[in-house]
């Protein structure tokens, strides 16, 4: 997950946070410690986003690079899609709500480990006749037929 900022003064909420099973917690890199483009991302990359980390301003730092985290929900996610993707798994930047703290790393979700190890294994959909044992290279070629 993101390291939390040193500089996080508070987390913003635009939704009650508690209510959904999971949150993709995300990082966003940007020189204003104090805005967040909440509807800017919601056009590009079509995120609803529930929360987001406030920095607070040092003085005499000069311009620099803030890594902010921010916390949201894709249309395609299980709250609010029931029977899409992550019906039975959830992606692998979930967290859990209830886990997320001001400068602190957040626990991430029990079923985001498992869909990444089940991303790591072989498909056999349409591959599993290529893995049978072959004396011949003819013996792998299987001719289209109608």
């Amino acid at each position: 997950m993101v390291q939390g900022n040193v500089w996080a003064k508070e987390i913003v909420w635009l939704e009650e946070p508690l209510k959904y099973t999971y949150l993709r917690e995300l990082a966003y890199l940007t020189r204003d410690p104090r805005r967040f483009p909440v509807k800017t991302l919601y056009r590009r990359k079509r995120v609803r986003v529930i929360g987001y980390e406030v920095a607070e301003r040092k003085k005499g730092i000069g311009h620099t690079l803030c890594c902010r985290r921010y916390w949201c929900l894709k249309p395609h996610d299980r709250d609010l899609d029931p029977h899409g993707v992550y019906q039975e798994c959830c992606p692998p930047e979930a967290v859990h709500p209830s886990s997320i703290l001001l400068n602190d790393c957040s626990i991430p979700f029990e079923l985001s480990l498992h869909c990444m190890d089940d991303e790591r294994r072989p498909r056999t959909s349409r591959g599993h006749r290529l893995r049978a044992k072959a004396n011949y290279p003819g013996d792998l070629h299987e001719p289209d037929l109608p």
